[in-house]
């Protein structure tokens, strides 16, 4: 499940950066995009993130309660480190201005193509070492 929540939560990214790359062009083709994104989205989070934690809890016996404690202590910081990257990237990515200085007030769209990126990256990290760890 966590290997489909990630794959759903791609696709979700992608579609919201089509949504904003055609908004002047189509607007309605744009507004189904936007909201099939969102529902992939929602859809993705609910397959991966009840299954990522139920493997952390997996990890151990309930008798070695200090390990487990650790493991839910790294899970948890790895989910803030990505908030905390995504608010670096992001930013960078869609500070795009032309050669007058005008804003591209939608090039908020490349932080969805990243943080696909960043999923698709993940989730292939993932399905490669589930055996090992």
């Amino acid at each position: 499940m966590v290997i489909a929540g990630g794959i759903v939560m791609a696709v979700s990214e992608v579609l919201l950066f089509f949504c904003a790359s055609l908004y002047k062009e189509a607007p309605q083709l744009s507004s189904l995009l936007f909201y099939s994104g969102l529902g992939m989205m929602i859809a993705g989070n609910g397959f991966f993130k009840p299954s990522i934690s139920s493997m952390v809890s997996s990890l151990y016996p309930k008798a070695e309660k200090n390990k487990l404690d650790t493991a839910f202590t790294i899970f948890y910081m790895g989910i803030n480190l990505g908030a905390f990257l995504g608010q670096l990237i992001c930013p960078l990515l869609g500070d795009i201005t032309d050669a007058a200085g005008h804003r591209d007030i939608y090039a908020f769209k490349w932080g969805y193509l990243a943080a696909s990126i960043a999923m698709v990256i993940g989730t292939i990290t993932f399905f490669l070492l589930k055996d090992k760890y």
